[in-house]
């Protein structure tokens, strides 16, 4: 992967993921992909439970709309714990891609616990005020 600041000839960040696929999955890449959707899904939730959400039902906001913060290291923070988690757990989406048997589903209790604990991590709650954004933002993690 490959990120550019606002100069496209200057390079931000960039990272490099090498991983096996078993040949038996070939024919399973739908579910694979599904999978990484799902995960790309996640991440825009959990982006959106900490910065405002102006479209959510009721007008809720998220948590750094709440705290009257900019939610920019937040979000960075919690996209990096998020990946690096899925990043580790990657073995997991390759065996229910390659089970034709399984779906899913275990995948996105995955995602759930992953995108709850980036958020945890991420965002600070000890004053009353950051209790009471986190729990009302922490509402808004969903996929």
């Amino acid at each position: 992967g490959l990120a550019r600041g606002a100069q496209a000839a200057k390079i931000q960040d960039m990272a490099e993921w090498n991983f096996s696929i078993p040949v038996s999955m070939l024919g399973e890449m739908k579910k694979y992909s599904d999978g990484v959707t799902l995960a790309a899904k996640g991440e825009g939730g959990l982006k959106e439970a900490i910065r405002k959400d102006e479209k959510g039902e009721n007008g809720k906001k998220g948590y750094a709309t709440l705290l009257g913060d900019a939610p920019r290291s937040y979000t960075r923070k919690a996209t990096v714990h998020y990946w690096s988690t899925l990043d580790s757990s990657y073995q997991m989406l390759v065996e229910i891609a390659s089970d034709g048997e399984r779906n899913l589903e275990d995948w996105r209790k995955l995602l759930r616990e992953t995108m709850h604990k980036a958020f945890e991590q991420a965002c600070p709650h000890d004053t009353p005020r950051q209790i009471e954004a986190f729990v009302k933002a922490k509402r808004l993690l969903k996929i």
